[in-house]
C-alpha cells in the first residue's frame, strides 16, 4: 500500500471516531439533561401525570365477559385525580373498603374488544419529613380496619411476634424506626416474583421483593399494636411504569406515613424519604371484589377469552 493511500485511509477513519466521539458526547449531554429534569421534578412538592390504563381482551365464541379494574381516587396529600375518561362506559363506578372500582360488561363481544381508562391527575410528594413539618394526624384510610392478621400478612405467628416484642421501643415512632432498621437488616432483595409467598416465608428465607418487604413491615407493626397498610399501585421511573408495593403505619403525632423499604434497600435511600412517583391504587391486598387478585378481575362466559393489561403515560 502506498504512503498515499495509507493517509487517505487514516484520515477517513479518523474523521469516522471523530463523529463517532462527538455522538457519545451529545447523548451524554442529553442524558443529563434529561436525569436533572426528571430529579427537579421528583424534589417538587407535585406533579401531573396522564396516563391509559388499556385493557385488551381477546374472546372466541363468548357470550359475555365481566371486568372489575380498579381505578386511583382522591387521597389527602397523596394524589388527586383531575379527569377519568372511559372508552367504553363501565356498568358502574362503585367504592368498597377505600378502593375505587369501574366494573364492565359486554355481552357478546368480538373478536377483539379494548378497553381504555384514561386519567389525568396530580402526584405529590409526602412522607415523614412532610407529616414533621406539618403534621396531619386525621385518619384517611381508618386505621381500625389495619389491626388484624390476615392472608399474607401473620401477624399473629409466633415467630412474627416475637421478633416484634423484640423492636418495642418506648413509643409507637421509635417502634417504627426500630421494625424499619430491621427489615433493612434482615431482607434481602430478590428478584421480581409474581406469587407473594408473606411475611413469615420473607421472614424465615430472609429475602423478598417490594410485596415481602411490604408486608413484613405491616405484619411487624401489627403485631406491636400499631394499625399499617400494605398498599400498591404505580411507580414512576424512566419514563414507564411500573407495579409497586409499598407500607404506611399510623403514627398519633403525624397520621398516616408511608414507607417504601424495598426503594430503599435497593436505592440506598431513606425509607421514610418518599417522591412524587408513586400512584396509590388500593390499600387491599387481600380484595375480595377482585378474587384476590391486584388491580382488577376478569371472568367470562362460553369457550376461551384471555385479558392483557398494560399502563401506558401518556404525558409527564
Amino acid at each position: 500500500m502506498s504512503v498515499s493511500i495509507l493517509y487517505h485511509f487514516l484520515m477517513k477513519y479518523l474523521k469516522l471516531f471523530a463523529i463517532f466521539l462527538i455522538s457519545l458526547l451529545t447523548v451524554g449531554c442529553f442524558s443529563h439533561v434529561d436525569r436533572k429534569a426528571e430529579l427537579k421534578k421528583l424534589k417538587s412538592d407535585k406533579r401531573e401525570v396522564a396516563f391509559d390504563i388499556v385493557y385488551t381482551i381477546t374472546s372466541h365464541k363468548v357470550k359475555r365477559f365481566k371486568l372489575i379494574s380498579v381505578i386511583p381516587r382522591d387521597w389527602d396529600r397523596r394524589q388527586k385525580v383531575l379527569s377519568i375518561d372511559y372508552s367504553i362506559p363501565p356498568k358502574r363506578v362503585f367504592e368498597d373498603g377505600g378502593v375505587r372500582y369501574a366494573e364492565f360488561k359486554v355481552k357478546k363481544p368480538k373478536r377483539k374488544t379494548k378497553i381504555i381508562i384514561s386519567v389525568r391527575m396530580e402526584i405529590y410528594r409526602y412522607d415523614l419529613k412532610k407529616a414533621m413539618e406539618n403534621p396531619y394526624p386525621v385518619d384517611i384510610y381508618g386505621k381500625e380496619n389495619f389491626l388484624q392478621q390476615e392472608k399474607h400478612i401473620e401477624s399473629e405467628h409466633p415467630e412474627i411476634v416475637k421478633v416484634a416484642k423484640s423492636l418495642k421501643g418506648k413509643d409507637k415512632e421509635t417502634t417504627i424506626e426500630n421494625v424499619r432498621e430491621y427489615i433493612i437488616k434482615t431482607l434481602r432483595p430478590s428478584g421480581y416474583n409474581p406469587k407473594s409467598i408473606g411475611a413469615y416465608t420473607a421472614l424465615e428465607t430472609s429475602h423478598g421483593d417490594c410485596t415481602e418487604y411490604a408486608k413484613l413491615f405491616v405484619a411487624l407493626c401489627r403485631a406491636s399494636g400499631m394499625s399499617s397498610i400494605s398498599a400498591y399501585g404505580l411507580f414512576i421511573s424512566n419514563n414507564r411504569f411500573y407495579k409497586h408495593e409499598w407500607a404506611e403505619v399510623w403514627s398519633n403525632k403525624y397520621g398516616w406515613i408511608p414507607f417504601d423499604l424495598h426503594y430503599s434497600d435497593t436505592h440506598g435511600t431513606e425509607s421514610s424519604i418518599s417522591t412524587n412517583q408513586k400512584i396509590l391504587f388500593s390499600l387491599q391486598t387481600n380484595d375480595d371484589n377482585l378474587e384476590r387478585y391486584y388491580f382488577y378481575y376478569f371472568k367470562y362466559w362460553g369457550n376461551k377469552s384471555s385479558i392483557h393489561a398494560k399502563y401506558e403515560i401518556s404525558n409527564l
